[in-house]
């Protein structure tokens, strides 16, 4: 199944079944809508979501794999640490099941720069 929604593209089952595991945790959905409107540290979203620290950073990295999150930004420290943020690369999601059939449709978070340029064209407009 293809499922096209935005920028977002669902190749394949797979991908479509891993997406659903990734929603039913619990874990990942505060993950994932802590970081919908804006990035964030691995710390921040701890903080805010009531996640142990270790857990927060194996979940981060699950949900880079699974390409539900992108790292939006990466900072090197004077001594060398990385410290990156990230951002949900989905706004929303929708499961359906019909007749058998199972349906997952899925919205797009666009970055910031995109949203500029769309509101930048329609200003223009």
């Amino acid at each position: 199944m293809i499922l096209f929604a935005e920028s977002l593209l669902l190749a394949d089952d797979s991908h479509e079944f891993n997406l659903l595991l990734a929603v039913f945790d619990e874990y990942n959905r505060r993950i994932l809508c802590s970081t919908i409107a804006g990035a964030k540290s691995i710390e921040e979203i701890s903080r805010e979501c009531h996640i142990p620290l270790s857990t927060c950073y194996r979940r981060v990295r699950e949900l880079v794999n699974a390409s539900l999150l992108r790292i939006e930004s990466t900072l090197i420290t004077p001594a060398g640490k990385r410290h990156e943020t990230y951002r949900s690369v989905v706004k929303g999601i929708t499961i359906s099941f019909l007749s058998e059939q199972l349906s997952v449709d899925v919205e797009a978070n666009p970055r910031d720069s995109d949203r500029k340029s769309l509101i930048t064209q329609i200003q223009t407009t």
